[in-house]
């Protein structure tokens, strides 16, 4: 799913560049162009959603960006989205909104906080996994949540799933 919704953000970020029309057909030409790159955003940004709501978030944090990004790249799509011609994509692109929000706001509910915590000296990463969870296997979710070079040596603040 992280994959995926990297590869729509690409295709999300298109912009066609839209020559001005001098002629009746050319101005046909440039609003169909306008019209398929919103159509083609649209489609990327329904199947992003579905990938985001899918992802499986390390924290609070990483869900809670996620759910904003989507909503600023609807809002955005959104923005030029007027007249009756657009009525039917914006409220269908409200509702995808409306119900991503929705459930990755349920999703954030469950999710444990992030803590950050502070020791007064290095210590190995099985130490504080032991200590804050009573399960030195997750040693290496602190390591990797906080980039340590080597686990013998976690810092003196880091972050960890708060329980």
């Amino acid at each position: 799913a992280d994959a995926a919704v990297g590869a729509f953000r690409e295709i999300v970020a298109i912009r066609l560049f839209v020559e001005p029309a001098r002629t009746d057909g050319e101005r046909a030409a440039a609003q169909n162009r306008s019209i398929t790159g919103l159509v083609l955003r649209l489609a990327a940004l329904a199947a992003m959603v579905e990938a985001t709501t899918r992802r499986q978030f390390d924290g609070r944090r990483d869900a809670i960006t996620a759910r904003g990004e989507l909503a600023e790249l609807i809002a955005r799509e959104q923005a030029g989205m007027t007249g009756a011609a657009y009525a039917a994509l914006y409220l269908a692109s409200e509702d995808m909104s409306g119900r991503a929000v929705d459930l990755l706001s349920r999703q954030i509910a469950d999710i444990a906080p992030i803590v950050t915590v502070t020791v007064p000296r290095p210590l190995p990463s099985l130490w504080h996994a032991w200590r804050l969870y009573g399960d030195p296997n997750r040693a290496d979710d602190l390591v990797r949540r906080n980039r340590v070079v080597h686990p013998s040596f976690m810092p003196e603040r880091f972050e960890a799933l708060g329980n």
